[in-house]
């Protein structure tokens, strides 16, 4: 049953999961492709995923905002509000995320390449990117805590999380052992039953 003027439950629920889709699923694929940035599929789907999650979020956000305003839940509390507040403040981060990606890839497509100024953006894009991966992680915790999704929603944010530093730090080594096990059997032959 909902009272008019504030969010039904069906309104909530799209907005729950579309946003834990954009945030929890999208967001996680889109930062482990930028960690392999270097392919072309892994740039294709940072460049997608990070033009889904902006979609997504706004879709999300905008299908309660335009007709409810800040009434989005039965109780009038401060975290319904703080919920609210720092969503709109967000979305307007994500088209900031979204503006440093773009910028620095016409940064790399440009006939010059100013490296000060491309490290600066790439740079803002980062921090930003973490920061806002963060904050909306905690606000999807906060939006599901009254159930027992919750658990699930963790251990799929810690399988991630693993992932995440797995490819990170480990990608130098993978890298740097496929590269030398070419470079003994297929660039130097000579060289590759040396060990």
């Amino acid at each position: 049953m909902s009272i008019p003027g504030w969010a039904s439950n069906y309104q909530g629920n799209v907005h729950q999961c579309g946003m834990t889709v954009a945030w929890s699923l999208l967001l996680n694929v889109t930062i482990v492709a930028a960690i392999l940035r270097h392919d072309k599929v892994a740039q294709i789907m940072h460049l997608i995923g990070g033009w889904a999650i902006l979609i997504t979020t706004y879709t999300m956000i905008l299908m309660l905002l335009i007709p409810l305003g800040f009434n989005v839940g039965l109780k009038n509390t401060w975290e319904w509000k703080a919920h609210g507040i720092l969503g709109l403040i967000l979305l307007g981060l994500v088209v900031v995320q979204v503006a440093g990606g773009v910028m620095s890839r016409l940064f790399l497509k440009g006939k010059t390449i100013d490296i000060r100024k491309l490290k600066i953006i790439r740079m803002c894009h980062h921090f930003l990117g973490y920061l806002l991966a963060i904050v909306y992680k905690v606000q999807l915790m906060w939006s599901w805590h009254l159930n027992s999704t919750l658990y699930s929603l963790i251990v799929w944010e810690v399988f991630w999380f693993s992932l995440f530093f797995i490819v990170k730090f480990g990608r130098n080594s993978m890298t740097k052992s496929i590269v030398d096990e070419q470079t003994h059997n297929f660039i130097c032959p000579q060289i590759g039953h040396s060990r």
